[in-house]
């Protein structure tokens, strides 16, 4: 991510799928890749821009530098175009993977790049003219030439270092057939000419690499497998500063500092979450949920009276809540057994009696099926109630009728077969009875909040998606609702619980079809229509809404939790 200098509320973002720019400070993005070459990659073979680093002029800020599997890329009209400064034949056999600016003389740039074929090796190339010639540069003392970060000294712009990566040597003895030498960090101090080896405390590979602003001796490096290490002295040393800190394995440019408050630092790591230090990293404390819960979170509930209180379904780790708006979650598994490791796929909340839940869930375990468990103490203990349903079950979906909270409607699919069954109960799921059998609904179930005969369901899963459908019959007949909905691939319903006609939708992306996200329906679901400003990822995974505030809106994607504040 970079900020453009001068102008605080706008800011530029790549990821897998090129570059994104915000003018409002991050609250709504849109692509900026006319230029940017594609890739086919995927299931289905989809092309999209591939961007592996970006970088900004500071004194100019409408010129942009992206670097990519194919070269380097530059835009000097804030990324409505952009137009390659380096490429084939000069990066034959590699693949550039970093690109920083001279902050002081933006007009000379480095970039780096690893091998990409097998006994290929990487390299570092240097421009002085703001990207229109380039030489090889820095081959003395780089040992290890796959380079996979560069980062540069704010005060002393001569002053680099550069990450590089493992390589593989082959060996003529078999039977190991080779083996990888271990890279390292490694600095230079005239302008990338000459390099030396700098690894004196570190152990194992750098994946981000990060300076601070106002103390250059100060850097921060993060490890594969090996957490966070500083440096005080400019790299001839390094120390582990991980007090704190969970799920060691980092991932590229997961570390950020502040730069007015340098001695604040975020790091994210894969299993742990991201994690924030406020001394320089001497201690670090978790500011995410998947600190206590490193596994996906599916479902999300939110209490109708106190709505600081927060219920989290997950997959393999049962049920999480919080009582202080997600600043912090415990652990709710009394009673849930099997279900503490498998999926939650569902989890409602009796509006009138909120200590009331229930929750789906479905079986990882050989020969157990899944089921439906319900809590009468805010989830302090869970009971199974599965009276009336097929021994052979698998539960897709649960809703509850909020007018008639007695009355749920649950979804299952009979393990093994295709069969597909609608269950609904009346007394608060002592007993289901079976409503309609090999209908088309899917895994997904809403009911009218007011008008409990008023049933909304995803449709079965294909390639070309599910659609969403609508009862008003208490589940005996269904009609599909999809105009407007340029993603048929649903996956999350939310309803207004004021303004019933109101509607939410979450979808994935799928080849063929414009990306997803959440689609909104004023009209009970006769015509739908795009919300997605401020997501990063159309990948939505679950949908509340705050019972007290309708207007707001909550949605999980792979990238975190968003909320939406209309």
């Amino acid at each position: 991510m970079e900020w453009l200098p001068g102008m605080p509320g706008r800011l530029r973002a790549f990821t897998g799928g090129g570059v994104l720019k915000s003018n409002d400070g991050g609250k709504n993005w849109y692509p900026i890749n006319t230029g940017l070459p594609t890739s086919m990659i995927g299931a289905w073979g989809e092309s999209i821009p591939l961007v592996a680093s970006l970088a900004i002029n500071p004194q100019a800020p409408s010129v942009l530098y992206a670097a990519n599997r194919a070269g380097l890329f530059k835009t000097t009209n804030g990324g409505r175009k952009w137009h390659a400064v380096l490429g084939q034949p000069a990066v034959e056999n590699l693949e550039l993977t970093t690109v920083v600016v001279d902050p002081q003389t933006p007009a000379t740039i480095y970039a780096g790049a690893v091998g990409s074929s097998p006994g290929s090796s990487g390299s570092v190339f240097k421009s002085v003219d703001g990207g229109d010639r380039w030489s090889a540069w820095g081959t003395a003392g780089l040992t290890f030439s796959n380079v996979r970060i560069l980062a540069i000294d704010p005060r002393t712009p001569t002053t680099l270092f550069a990450a590089a990566d493992a390589i593989w040597s082959p060996s003529p003895f078999p039977p190991t057939g080779g083996g990888f030498t271990l890279g390292g960090l490694f600095k230079s101090t005239d302008g990338g000419r000459n390099w030396r080896l700098m690894n004196t405390g570190l152990a194992g590979f750098v994946h981000a690499l990060v300076g601070d602003p106002q103390r250059p001796d100060t850097v921060y490096a993060g490890m594969a497998a090996g957490g966070v290490y500083k440096t005080t002295d400019r790299g001839e040393n390094w120390r582990a500063v991980n007090v704190g800190l969970t799920g060691l394995d980092l991932s590229p440019g997961a570390l950020a500092i502040d730069p007015k408050t340098p001695a604040t630092v975020y790091v994210a790591t894969p299993r742990g979450g991201v994690f924030k230090s406020a001394d320089s990293g001497d201690s670090w404390q978790p500011v995410n949920t998947r600190s206590i819960n490193p596994t996906p979170v599916w479902v999300l509930a939110i209490d109708p009276i106190t709505s600081t209180t927060i219920y989290a379904g997950s997959g393999g780790s049962g049920v999480f809540k919080s009582s202080d708006g997600g600043g912090s979650w415990r652990s709710m598994n009394a009673g849930l057994s099997d279900v503490a490791t498998s999926d939650i796929t569902a989890l409602v909340i009796d509006p009138q009696t909120p200590t009331t839940l229930y929750l789906g869930w479905g079986g990882h375990t050989y020969g157990v099926p899944s089921g439906v468990c319900k809590s009468s103490d805010a989830g302090n203990s869970w009971i199974a109630i599965n009276t009336g349903l097929p021994d052979s079950r698998v539960v897709q979906a649960l809703a509850i009728a909020p007018s008639a909270p007695a009355t749920l409607y649950l979804n299952l699919r009979y393990a093994g077969t295709p069969d597909i069954g609608v269950y609904k109960t009346t007394d608060g799921g002592k007993t289901w009875n079976l409503i309609a059998q090999n209908s088309d609904v899917g895994s997904v179930l809403g009911v009218d909040p007011r008008t409990p005969d008023t049933v909304y369901a995803s449709g079965v899963p294909s390639r070309e998606g599910s659609g969403i459908l609508k009862s008003v019959d208490g589940g005996i007949t269904w009609r599909p609702i999809n105009a407007g909905l340029i993603n048929l691939h649903v996956h999350a319903l939310a309803i207004d619980p004021q303004t019933p006609t109101t509607l939410y939708l979450g979808t994935q992306e799928w080849p063929g079809q414009t990306h997803g996200g959440i689609f909104k329906s004023i009209d009970g679901g006769s015509t739908w229509r795009p919300i997605n400003a401020g997501l990063t990822d159309f990948n939505v995974i679950a949908l509340a809404i705050d019972p007290r505030t309708p207007s707001t809106i909550y949605a999980t994607t792979p990238d975190g939790v968003f909320v939406l504040r209309q």
